[in-house]
């Protein structure tokens, strides 16, 4: 007797690199998968989706699966690096009689935007108001933090003209 035997050809699996995210980028959407219809897998993977805050600060490598019509399977790989945040915090809100406030950023060498549009390290304040910093490292993450200062006028005490009595 004599029978066929077919032997199907595994699928050819492509995986795009993924850019660098950051510890707060939000859930990231895995894309980059070829032929697409396949499944995402790894650490912090659910759906498709990728959990930067849930892996954590390092490099991780995504597996990308595809299966065919035969029940044939590749697969494919790329890593994709979380970078940590900038630690940023203006300290507790103050509250004060007249003068100024000198409110530090930290970080020194990144880049800063205040809610004043000054891009120093530092700002000094006089006015009551929430102000708040947008600290961005050289990967591009960010992080922010917002006080709320409170400058309370001085008293003005005027006893009026000298007597003589």
């Amino acid at each position: 007797s004599t029978f066929n035997i077919t032997v199907n050809a595994l699928p050819v699996v492509t995986q795009s690199p993924f850019a660098n995210v950051c510890l707060n980028s939000g859930l990231i959407t895995l894309t980059g998968g070829s032929p697409s219809g396949g499944v995402y897998s790894g650490t912090a993977v659910s759906s498709g989706q990728f959990n930067p805050a849930l892996a954590g600060v390092g490099t991780y490598s995504i597996l990308y699966t595809y299966t065919d019509v035969n029940g044939c399977s590749g697969s494919a790989s790329q890593n994709i690096t979380v970078n940590a945040i900038p630690t940023v915090a203006l300290g507790n809100n103050v509250t004060q009689c007249g003068g100024t406030i000198l409110l530090d950023a930290q970080n020194p060498g990144l880049s800063y935007l205040w809610s004043t549009s000054a891009t120093t390290q530092t700002i000094t304040v006089s006015a009551s108001g929430n102000y708040y910093v947008i600290v961005t490292d050289g990967n591009g993450c960010t992080n922010s933090d917002t006080i709320a200062i409170i400058i309370n006028f001085q008293p003005v005490v005027a006893l009026g003209n000298d007597s003589i009595l």
